[in-house]
């Protein structure tokens, strides 16, 4: 089936008429910022895994539903597509503005992609909680063997440095966008030996600086506060 027949099914089985269908299929491929008359006659093979994501979610909103399910849609991709398509589905995400329940075995991708977060064992919910609450409260030995120590950095991913206090000084010689993730300023300093980088915003003016200091004591430090910029 191509983008058109894929995004219409549900519509079809709802016994709706063609022209509702077509509007409503117009209507969510500019949703998902997919242009229709370049994109609804095409077919799965001839798009980008970020195109087909953007699809199979206006399919699974073709009939307004209330609460979208995805259960593991990433788990059979390259971790490298799979990093692109979980940015995709947060675009996506902020954009529809419904409540998605996403299923994952990945740790790392329940804490970038959830706000709230379900750990289950044998049928039972033993945490829950947004990412930070999940962390600060893994008490048990099945949480703390299945969230594993690195969830402490993962938990970074989820900060953009625009969203802290960050030093107005200048003392690094290299720098990086606000926009980035803590995870990847604590990557960067590391790759490149240092123990502090620059801040930048789009315009490429230095802002200020953060340093590994800063970042490791992000989640505990009292004085670490939003940045409400």
């Amino acid at each position: 089936m191509n983008v058109y027949d894929n995004i219409s099914v549900v519509l079809k089985l709802l016994k709706k008429d063609k022209h509702e269908i077509e509007k409503r299929v117009r209507e969510l491929l500019e949703l998902i910022g997919l242009d229709y008359n370049t994109y609804h006659k095409s077919f799965p093979s001839q798009l980008s895994g970020g195109e087909a994501q953007r699809v199979g979610v206006a399919r699974a909103l073709a009939a307004n539903p209330k609460i979208l399910l995805m259960d593991e849609p990433f788990a059979a991709i390259d971790p490298l597509k799979r990093k692109e398509l979980q940015s995709e589905f947060l675009k996506i995400q902020k954009t529809i503005g419904i409540t998605v329940i996403f299923v994952t075995h990945d740790i790392s991708e329940a804490i970038k992609l959830g706000d709230k977060i379900a750990l289950m064992n044998n049928g039972n919910i033993v945490l829950f909680g947004t990412p930070e609450e999940i962390i600060k409260n893994m008490n048990k030995d099945f949480s703390k063997k299945f969230l594993g120590k690195e969830v402490f950095i993962d938990i970074l991913d989820r900060i953009k440095i625009s969203q802290i206090l960050y030093q107005k000084e200048v003392i690094s010689n290299f720098s990086i966008y606000e926009e980035e993730t803590l995870k990847s300023a604590l990557s960067f300093m590391i790759e490149k030996g240092i123990s502090s980088v620059g801040i930048k915003d789009k315009d490429e003016t230095i802002l200020g600086s953060i340093t590994i200091k800063n970042i490791l004591t992000i989640l505990s430090s009292d004085e670490v506060i939003k940045n409400e910029k």
